[in-house]
């Protein structure tokens, strides 16, 4: 008796609880096919519904044969740059003969990948009773590639595509390269800027790179005058001592009101603290400012309106947390003795500068005993806390406040004598004497003493380090 001949094809088709039989062409063997299996017949490419009983087949049932259910599977124990252990459900390890082109019912493949790549698939297959394996498709092994970067502004990028290999090609605004593991990012900038971040970079067997990205920047982060290494409590300073503080005031009703400090990064972005600038205001910066006499300000004082402010997404009022935001402002501003861009901080200078007992620079306006705010530029030379310090003293003031990753401490346990505290937003920086440059770590979000006090006086700041993908995905976009 001649054989129809069936293919099965996964669908949701007949009737439940039925087994669905069908044929290889001219061979005598049955195929169980899942439930609401559809078949098709060679013949004519019509199609049916196969619920037929045991032991007969064909679009209406009426073809009868003995059937002789399959016991293999074809052999799939074979991946690219990856390894596949067989196995016997139930005797364990079985070993494979070069010719074997199927594998007996019951076996499990279990499939993993050479370092350098990654498992595309589900590791385990097993062979069913129904000679086919319990997945469709074997997984295959795929390169672990670290992203692209995006272009290199003001500067270029050498890459090499392992320790080992001499082969490097030099990338600058364009290109579209792979990067697998152990390519390494060479960085360099144009005359007249300055690296932020790490030279070199690497990607991991993560397929992730071993550092975010650098930028080049102008240069930032030098001035012409330096303070007295001596001086520790609340001084006042000289013009263009801190020539990255900016002041940010407001206009209301005709009147400028001193507001918050901010940062200089570039030529057209401040930094400051997102509680400063998170209400609708007509915000207007001024640069190289000493006296906050705005109606008699000298030649050297730049002033700019904003035009665009970034807050931080997750900025949350009531805990201060994620208290960072960008104010872009245009015309851009000049650079000049009075006027200088900060660095950004590097995981290294973080380490460094953030260690307990560290010194560090915060420049602003001060809030005074009376309340009121100072007319110069003031300076305090303060300690970096440790989160025990801190925590355990505003918990002793009654604060509820944490302190977060995001946050760091720093201030004086004796406190300073007539100082009360620094305006938010006032930047604290770090020198390298080896640079000869002074880097940001933090901004004032909150603390201080209010009123003045002579002992404790602490403040919290925001880490800039935390934020500083931030900074620089908000700086190119």
């Amino acid at each position: 008796m001649p054989v129809s001949c069936f293919k099965c094809i996964s669908c949701r088709c007949g009737s439940s609880n039925k087994n669905y039989t069908h044929c290889i062409e001219n061979e005598m063997k049955e195929y169980m096919c899942s439930t609401w299996a559809k078949c098709q017949t060679c013949k004519d490419n019509t199609t049916h519904c196969i619920t037929c009983p045991p032991k007969q087949f064909g679009p209406l049932c009426t073809e009868v044969f003995t059937v002789q259910r399959p016991m293999h599977c074809k052999n799939e124990a074979c991946i690219h740059n990856g390894r596949v252990l067989v196995l016997r459900t139930l005797t364990g390890p079985l070993l494979l003969e070069e010719d074997d082109f199927e594998l007996p019912v019951g076996t499990r493949l279990h499939y993993s990948c050479d370092e350098g790549y990654v498992l595309k698939g589900v590791a385990d297959l097993i062979c069913e009773d129904t000679g086919f394996w319990s997945e469709e498709e074997p997984p295959t092994c795929v390169e672990v590639r670290c992203e692209k970067f995006g272009p290199v502004s003001n500067g270029r990028v050498v890459v090499y595509f392992s320790s080992t290999d001499s082969r490097r090609i030099t990338i600058n605004e364009k290109g579209d390269l792979i990067y697998p593991i152990g390519t390494r990012l060479h960085y360099s900038c144009d005359q007249g800027y300055m690296l932020i971040g790490n030279k070199s970079l690497i990607c991991e067997s993560s397929g992730r790179w071993s550092d975010i990205e650098p930028v080049c920047s102008n240069e930032c982060g030098r001035k012409s005058i330096y303070p007295n290494s001596s001086v520790i409590l609340g001084t006042k300073t000289i013009p263009g001592e801190w020539p990255w503080t900016v002041a940010i005031v407001v206009n209301e009703k005709d009147r400028i009101r001193f507001y918050c400090s901010g940062v200089l990064l570039n030529r057209n972005t401040i930094l400051t603290v997102a509680h400063c600038v998170e209400r609708k205001s007509d915000y207007i910066l001024y640069f190289g400012l000493f006296h906050l006499n705005f109606e008699d300000k000298d030649e050297y004082v730049e002033e700019r309106t904003r035009s665009r402010i970034i807050i931080h997404p997750n900025f949350s009022r009531k805990a201060f947390d994620n208290d960072i935001a960008l104010v872009i402002f245009t015309p851009p501003v000049r650079f000049s003795e009075r006027i200088q861009p900060i660095c950004l901080p590097t995981p290294s200078s973080t380490e460094k500068n953030l260690a307990a007992e560290v010194k560090g620079f915060v420049s602003g306006w001060e809030l005074t005993e009376h309340n009121s705010l100072s007319q110069a530029l003031s300076m305090i030379r303060i300690p970096v806390l440790s989160h025990q310090t801190c925590t355990k003293h505003f918990r002793k003031k009654g604060l509820t406040e944490s302190i977060t990753p995001g946050m760091f401490c720093a201030g004086l346990a004796e406190g300073i004598e007539g100082f009360c505290s620094m305006t938010s937003g006032s930047p604290v920086v770090f020198y390298n004497g080896e640079t000869d440059r002074y880097t940001l770590e933090g901004l004032v979000s909150w603390g201080g003493s209010r009123p003045c006090q002579k002992k404790e006086n602490y403040y919290v700041f925001t880490k800039v380090a935390t934020f500083k993908q931030w900074i620089i995905d908000k700086w190119q976009g």
